[in-house]
């Protein structure tokens, strides 16, 4: 596994998910991701929103199982209430909107989410 993925010439295009993977196997550990990213892209946005509330019906639904890692588990959990729902997934466009008009710094989203 780790001659494969050590010979790919472009690791950046590697699916998350493949890496994901790659890196439980190799023993890597898998970097936290920031609350609210859950696509780790440095952005908490609608795109991230819109995946919390995948997450949200794939786990409510049929076989309860979900796609996301820990890592995104434990960042689209957003009220850290060990659980993924939609009051997660709209508390991050909400997130999104103060931090685009906000005329000083913005506080981050833990700080944000004790103001609501």
């Amino acid at each position: 596994l780790s001659q494969t993925f050590n010979g790919l010439s472009d690791k950046d295009s590697y699916p998350a998910i493949a890496l994901a993977t790659y890196k439980k196997v190799a023993g890597e550990a898998t970097p936290a991701i920031a609350l609210g990213d859950v696509t780790n892209d440095g952005k908490i946005n609608a795109v991230d929103a819109s995946n919390v509330l995948a997450e949200y019906a794939r786990t409510s639904s049929g076989d309860g199982k979900g796609e996301f890692s820990d890592a995104q588990r434990k960042a689209a959990d957003i009220d850290s209430n060990g659980k993924i729902d939609s009051l997660d997934a709209s508390r991050i466009p909400a997130y999104y909107a103060y931090t685009s008009t906000a005329k000083e710094t913005p506080k981050s989203i833990t700080e944000f989410i004790k103001t609501l």
